[in-house]
């Protein structure tokens, strides 16, 4: 009897073991073909399509939130979306005062909330991004996370949200990887406030991102957010993508919150809004090889130079008063005159009109544009410099592109030569203290990196000057996004002129807009450019890696 059941014993476990690999393929294979499935979707229409989740988060709700966020998601995967991305905390809500507060709305990775969302991203072939208040197992530290879900189902990339809220999260590292690969290209993320300041994005462009997913919770106000993420995509050469939230929260109105995407060049391709939960779908173009078309990223990172960038690592939470600490002028007005010429040719006279009407009022600094060689005087310039204590700022355009960059008061003139061999000098631009402030005038090509702003200010700069020969609508945002930096920053060129001050907290930049010619007045309180605050959780070594000696 034993010897009969012996054989029987094995052909059943043979029998077993090809079911299991049979169905092991199977599943494989199911996992593969949704990925190839999709893949071969974007080579036939060319086009990547992204769902915007633009969920009305009930706060502290999490079971209403739950489920409809699975129902939002799973309707934007029926609709053959390939990235589906939700905001901010999309399962909690925002405003919590504490730990204790926030303990009961804190969700883990094995949360069923998850583990749905992974069954629809594996049934339709789609990548899901979800914003939520996570609580680390091993730990129970508590992080403001976006949790990525992968065609296969996997979670791929936590991103921790590194502005975090200080009442409750703990902030990401700053070394963290934060990105995942797709077929058509390597997507970043960056959560929200993230964004306001010019490194994090930049890191993500030095990560090699082809689209930045921005998952927020901004409300509207005075600093719009969509100028802000508008800005960063143009700075760094990526698509960005940031899905906000509606509804209202605790201490929130979202309603007339916005999404967008945006592309390299800052072109707007998609902004929606709506007071109450909705499902938005936008389209990014893709190149005959089915991957992201029109990246301006390695272009714009290869005209870094991290030469001028080595001070950003410089450490200043524990610096109040810069004032002391660099020995910089006394605080206080400035007064900038912004010169706009006739047919961009220097008028001394009309300058020493207005010089008459205005000296002894405070101190006086003139910027003017880019000019011709031919028609501007330096000999002038300086007479008037020494006559009426005042200083000033130009571009002086030599044959064969060179151009000369000045600062003039009446106490020494400073020159840097754009095309010069010495153009490679670490901070070779001129940079002078006058008055109540610490000047420095830039080239505006280098100024559009934000590494730039942020190195100035962190050596005390108050003020950017940027004389150019033509202003556009690109050029006023890339100079006003660096106020975020807490510098200000003038612009003068042959079309209209310009100042922007520093925002102060989600406050609109302080700005004044000339158009036409001119001589423009305007002041700068350097009291306000004396308080600094920096992100200062930033992968340095990334930085100033990249090209840095």
């Amino acid at each position: 009897m034993v010897s009969l059941l012996i054989p029987i014993l094995k052909i059943t476990l043979v029998i077993f073991i090809i079911f299991i690999l049979a169905d092991g393929c199977m599943q494989n294979k199911s996992q593969v073909g949704a990925i190839d499935h999709n893949s071969q979707k974007q080579r036939t229409e060319n086009k990547l399509k992204i769902a915007f989740i633009h969920l009305n988060v009930r706060h502290k709700n999490l079971e209403v939130n739950r489920q409809n966020i699975i129902e939002l998601n799973r309707k934007a995967a029926n609709q053959g979306a390939d990235l589906i991305l939700n905001p901010e905390l999309a399962v909690s809500g925002y405003s919590f005062s504490s730990r204790d507060d926030i303990a009961k709305y804190v969700i883990s990775k094995d949360d069923w909330l998850l583990t749905s969302l992974a069954e629809i991203a594996k049934e339709h072939g789609a990548y899901i991004i979800i914003g939520m208040a996570e609580r680390d197992n091993a730990t129970w530290i508590y992080y403001n996370s976006a949790i990525v879900i992968d065609p296969a189902g996997r979670r791929i990339c936590t991103y921790r949200k590194i502005n975090a809220e200080s009442r409750w999260s703990c902030p990401g590292r700053a070394d963290q990887k934060g990105f995942f690969d797709t077929p058509w290209g390597r997507v970043g993320l960056l959560i929200c406030s993230d964004t306001y300041y010019g490194l994090l994005p930049r890191s993500m462009a030095l990560k090699g991102v082809d689209l930045l997913l921005v998952p927020a919770n901004w409300p509207p106000g005075d600093l719009d957010p969509g100028a802000l993420w508008r800005s960063r995509a143009m700075e760094n050469g990526f698509f960005l993508a940031a899905c906000n939230r509606t509804g209202q929260d605790l201490i929130m109105d979202c309603r007339k919150s916005a999404s967008y995407l945006f592309d390299p060049a800052g072109d707007l391709l998609f902004e929606g809004k709506n007071e109450d939960s909705r499902l938005f779908m936008a389209e990014i173009p893709l190149n005959k090889d089915g991957k992201i078309a029109g990246i301006k990223r390695q272009t714009i990172l290869a005209k870094r130079n991290p030469l001028f960038y080595r001070s950003i690592y410089l450490d200043r939470r524990l610096v109040s008063d810069l004032t002391n600490y660099y020995k910089l002028p006394q605080p206080g007005t400035l007064k900038l005159e912004l010169v706009v010429p006739e047919d961009g040719i220097f008028d001394s006279a009309s300058i020493e009109t207005n010089m008459i009407e205005y000296r002894n009022k405070c101190p006086l600094f003139y910027l003017l544009p880019e000019i011709r060689a031919g028609d501007f005087n330096l000999n002038k310039v300086k007479r008037l410099a020494e006559k009426y204590q005042a200083g000033f700022a130009v571009a002086v355009k030599h044959d064969k592109s060179v151009i000369d960059y000045l600062l003039i008061t009446h106490a020494e003139t400073l020159k840097y030569t754009i095309g010069d061999s010495g153009q490679d000098i670490e901070a070779p631009f001129p940079v002078i203290k006058f008055g109540t402030a610490k000047i420095a005038i830039l080239l505006f090509d280098y100024f559009k990196h934000p590494e730039l702003a942020l190195a100035l200010a962190k050596t005390g700069c108050d003020l950017v000057l940027l004389p150019m020969q033509q202003l556009d609508p690109q050029k006023r945002l890339l100079a006003r996004i660096k106020t975020t930096e807490n510098i200000a920053v003038a612009v003068c060129a042959n079309n209209g002129a310009a100042l922007y001050m520093p925002p102060e907290g989600h406050l609109l930049w302080e700005k004044n807009l000339f158009k036409g010619a001119g001589i423009f007045s305007c002041e700068v309180d350097t009291v306000k450019t004396r308080k600094k605050r920096f992100q200062d959780r930033v992968d340095f070594e990334l930085i100033l890696g990249a090209g840095g000696p």
